[in-house]
C-alpha cells in the first residue's frame, strides 16, 4: 500500500521577541510523531501524524520557539556569507574568527578589521593557498611555544573539506588549510585533540582526560566550532 501523505499551508506565525514571521508547511502522513526542520530563514517544514490539530502543530512550534530561531539565525548567516559563491564583492570570509567583507582591490590580499581586500584578479584557489600560508603559520607559532610538552610526530597542512584535522598510528597529524578562519583558541583546541590522538587513537574516557589536562577549555571551543563550521567556508 502506498503511504498516504496530505499537505497543508498554515497561515504565517510569529515566534521569538523579534517577531520572525515563518511560512508553516504541514506534511501529514502515516507516523507516530511530529517534527519540524528549517529549510531556509523563512519556512518552517512540519511532518505530523494524520489527525493532528492545528492547534496541536501550533504548540509544538511554540514549544520548540528556541531551537527555530537558533536555526533561522544560522542560515541566515549562511546566507550573508555567501557560502560556496568563492570570491564575491560585498559576501563575508572569516579569518581568525572574525567576519570580513570582501573588497575587491589592491594587488594583493590585505585584511583590515572589518574587511578584506582581495586582488580582482585571484581565483579561489589564490584565496585557498593564502589561507594555508597564514594556516602553517598558526601551527608553526603553537609548535614554538608548546615545544616542550609535545611528543614527537609529523604534521602537514592539507586541504580537508569535512574534518579540522586527523592522525594515525604512526604519528602524522593533517591539520585542514583553512584552520586559520578559526578564532586561535579553537586552533588550539584542534591541535592538541589530534596531539592527545597520538596517546588514545579513539574518544575514550583517557582521551579527553588527556584533552582536559592539556587544554582545559576544549568543550568551549568544540561548541565554537560546531555552530560556526558552515560559515567557515571559501
Amino acid at each position: 500500500m502506498s503511504e498516504v501523505k496530505k499537505y497543508l499551508k498554515l497561515k504565517p506565525i510569529c515566534i521569538g521577541s523579534e517577531d520572525v514571521l515563518l511560512n508553516v508547511s504541514v506534511e501529514y502522513s502515516r507516523r507516530r510523531s511530529i517534527s519540524l526542520s528549517v529549510s531556509s530563514p523563512e519556512d518552517l517544514l512540519i511532518k505530523a501524524p494524520l489527525g493532528l490539530s492545528e492547534k496541536q502543530i501550533r504548540s509544538f512550534i511554540n514549544s520548540r520557539e528556541k531551537w527555530i530561531l537558533g536555526n533561522v539565525s544560522r542560515l541566515s548567516e549562511s546566507g550573508e556569507a555567501g557560502i560556496g559563491r568563492g570570491i564575491i564583492d560585498g559576501r563575508i570570509l572569516y579569518f581568525l574568527g572574525e567576519p570580513r567583507r570582501v573588497v575587491l582591490s589592491g594587488t594583493r590580499i590585505a585584511v583590515l578589521k572589518h574587511e578584506i581586500h582581495i586582488p580582482v584578479k585571484f581565483g579561489t584557489e589564490d584565496l585557498e593557498n593564502w589561507y594555508r600560508v597564514k594556516s602553517r603559520g598558526l601551527v608553526t607559532d603553537f609548535l614554538e611555544k608548546n615545544q616542550s610538552k609535545l611528543p614527537e610526530f609529523k604534521i602537514k597542512i592539507r586541504k580537508q573539506n569535512r574534518i579540522w584535522g586527523s592522525c594515525n598510528s604512526k604519528g602524522n597529524i593533517n591539520i585542514n588549510s583553512r584552520i586559520s578562519m578559526c578564532r586561535p583558541p579553537a586552533v588550539e583546541y584542534v591541535l592538541w585533540h589530534e596531539i592527545c590522538h597520538l596517546s588514545h587513537m579513539n574518544h575514550s574516557k583517557e582521551f579527553y582526560l588527556c584533552l582536559e589536562k592539556v587544554f582545559p577549555e576544549y568543550k568551549e571551543e568544540k561548541k565554537w566550532l560546531r555552530n560556526n563550521a558552515h560559515l567557515l567556508r571559501i
